[in-house]
């Protein structure tokens, strides 16, 4: 197969946690096993990533812990999470819904991210 001139684009793909799969890209948050990665709803076109460090799933910080996720379309969000939520994560198919704070651009909007261990 002959390639072109141009730019050849290839998509990464990583795995974090039990069979989940997301997008990888340049700003990728995961930073160790045992991290969990949510990728958010995709709100007016574009989805972030949030990552929760495995530390504070194993010894959920008191009073919770809010995370930023990744920045898209010049803006970023906060995730808030409870010490229950990070509590319940510690159990293997545990799902946590939580909606992120709101932005402005490109208008007015918060987005779900859905953690999974």
């Amino acid at each position: 197969m002959k390639m072109g001139r141009g730019p050849t684009a290839f998509a990464l793909v990583c795995a974090v946690g039990v069979g989940l799969l997301v997008p990888a890209s340049c700003e990728d948050p995961v930073s160790a096993p045992g991290d969990i990665l949510a990728v958010s709803s995709n709100v007016q076109g574009h989805f972030h990533r949030a990552t929760i460090p495995a530390r504070d799933i194993a010894d959920p910080p008191p009073g919770g812990a809010i995370y930023t996720s990744t920045t898209e379309l010049g803006h970023s969000h906060r995730v808030g999470l409870s010490e229950t939520q990070l509590a319940d994560l510690q159990q293997r198919g545990a799902v946590v819904a939580v909606e992120s704070s709101s932005a402005d651009n490109p208008a007015p909007h918060s987005h779900l991210f859905t953690f999974e261990h």
